[in-house]
């Protein structure tokens, strides 16, 4: 099996757009985050968009080339236009509110199409948190490869909050989600409930638009998934489990809430780590502990293989644990000021990883 990868930041380097959307052959600057911290003040900005239909019912059809033309513009330091914004964020709740809280992702097959093509292969590609970092999502596509039918990307929560660029995320797997559904998929995290966004996303969104905005967020962030199932082997989700009986009809029913219900299922998912013991352990610092027995009787009842989870900041980037049952991969190497590695997880269409 080859080990996942760990993300190393060359501030240096440049990241590459598709053929297509460079202009003249031309790439856009490196992913630096103290460009990002300069550049996203309220002033002066541009704003990006695409024509939407103020009578339309639905989303706009969004080509490869438009996405990826709202991601250079909000890299360049644009905004969002508003009323766009709100019609994405309207369009993603619908979306998502639509989806099961559990669902399964088939491993990708079959050709890519000219417009998706890339070199990164057929895949599935796991991302931990990467906590507001946009120049750390940029550079793992450029790395990596962009997403494409064939090149499918898991976004394993906590996409949000403690970086200065939590709306850049957002809007990112936003318009990929849209234009491909099939080629982005995102979980939710503990930073992705109310009380975590209060604390600093909500300045940041307010500072650039206003609590309306910030409003539509919080009703988007409750729809989104907190697991998936990857071919059939794999169990992805944020944080952990409460039970060894946990079973995927209880996930699948748990209901929209932006506020956790502390100690319900959707709590534990969002909030659980392993723990070295059997049993479940409450911690009073970060929630429940399951232990080796516990995940080792969840994946036998549901025929799982491997549980793969992010939410702790793992040094190394990944963790294995509970004979190797329960893989961590971080994916935020600097953490409001702290510096280290970050990993990314490829799994190919033989569930080898």
């Amino acid at each position: 099996m080859e080990m996942q990868k760990q993300i190393k930041i060359d501030t240096n380097a440049e990241v590459l757009l598709p053929p297509e959307l460079s202009d003249e052959g031309t790439n856009f600057e490196a992913a630096d985050s103290a460009k990002f911290e300069k550049n996203l003040s309220v002033e002066d900005k541009d704003v990006v968009s695409v024509d939407v239909d103020d009578n339309a019912d639905e989303m706009p059809y969004l080509t490869r080339k438009q996405v990826m033309k709202i991601i250079k513009g909000i890299y360049e330091g644009d905004f969002m236009d508003r009323e766009y914004l709100v019609h994405l964020l309207q369009e993603g709740k619908n979306m998502f509110g639509s989806i099961e809280k559990l669902y399964d992702v088939p491993i990708p097959s079959g050709t890519m199409s000219s417009e998706d093509s890339d070199d990164s292969g057929t895949k599935v590609t796991i991302v931990g948190d990467t906590h507001g970092q946009f120049d750390i999502l940029l550079h793992i596509f450029q790395v990596n490869g962009w997403p494409s039918p064939q090149h499918i990307y898991i976004f394993n929560g906590d996409f949000m909050d403690k970086g200065k660029n939590s709306t850049e995320n957002l809007v990112t797997l936003i318009v990929f989600k849209l234009y491909c559904p099939e080629c982005i998929h995102i979980t939710r995290g503990n930073h992705e409930i109310k009380s975590n966004l209060d604390m600093k996303v909500k300045g940041e969104v307010t500072e650039r638009y206003d609590d309306e905005i910030y409003e539509y967020i919080l009703d988007f962030i409750q729809e989104i998934p907190v697991a998936i199932i990857i071919g059939e082997k794999i169990f992805v989700m944020h944080a952990g489990i409460n039970s060894p009986d946990l079973m995927y009809e209880d996930i699948k029913n748990i209901t929209s809430q932006i506020e956790p219900i502390e100690g319900s299922l959707l709590d534990d998912l969002l909030w659980a780590d392993p723990g070295d013991e059997d049993g479940i352990e409450d911690d009073p610092t970060r929630g429940w502990l399951f232990g080796p027995d516990v995940s080792k009787s969840f994946l036998e009842r549901n025929g799982l293989d491997l549980m793969v989870r992010g939410h702790e900041t793992v040094v190394g980037g990944n963790r294995m644990d509970h004979n190797g049952t329960v893989l961590t991969i971080w994916s935020a190497p600097h953490k409001e000021g702290e510096f280290g590695k970050g990993s990314y997880l490829n799994i190919d269409a033989n569930l080898d990883w």
